[in-house]
């Protein structure tokens, strides 16, 4: 987006009030994108018709825009909603519910029945405690990873010190 606006900005054509409202156009997609994003919804709708008026601006005003930065804007675009897709995307398509279920189940499993079997096969060779104590800490990790999975696979919901800081990627023109 930020090549977008440097395109427009520096074509010799285009008169200061177009270029201001180009300015605003790509600010509201920009920001309809991370907002998107937050929301984690996966849609591409809104952000889509920012984008459509951007390029209805585009034709709208292709005799004050350069071949050669009409060019070079399409290709930007392209780029633009070829990332928002792929971003979006991350957002719509996650771990699949039956298999978490699956996950769940078997730690829970896990820790049902991994301290008994193990006091049953090494219960004359090793303390009972040693063993309970070994299985408690193979389930905690097993629920640990399971729970840092579940915070890393969406790095957008601005709820972890991982996430991706999107204002810091906010289109600042």
């Amino acid at each position: 987006m930020s090549a977008i606006h440097y395109s427009l900005q520096s074509s010799g054509k285009l008169d200061p009030a177009k270029k201001l409202e180009a300015i605003t156009m790509l600010s509201d997609a920009a920001d309809r994108l991370l907002h998107q994003l937050k929301v984690s919804d996966g849609t591409m709708l809104d952000f889509q018709q920012e984008a459509g008026k951007i390029m209805f601006f585009m034709e709208t005003n292709r005799n004050n825009i350069s071949s050669r930065t009409f060019t070079r804007v399409i290709r930007y675009m392209k780029d633009s909603l070829d990332g928002a897709t792929y971003l979006l995307s991350l957002t719509r398509h996650r771990t699949m519910p039956g298999l978490r279920f699956y996950s769940l189940f078997f730690i829970n499993v896990f820790a049902i029945l991994n301290a008994p079997m193990l006091v049953y096969e090494l219960g004359q060779q090793l303390p009972e405690w040693t063993i309970y104590l070994a299985s408690s800490f193979g389930s905690i990790l097993l629920i640990t990873l399971y729970n840092f999975q579940e915070q890393i696979e969406f790095p957008f919901d601005q709820k972890g010190a991982d996430d991706i800081k999107l204002e810091d990627f906010r289109l600042n023109i």
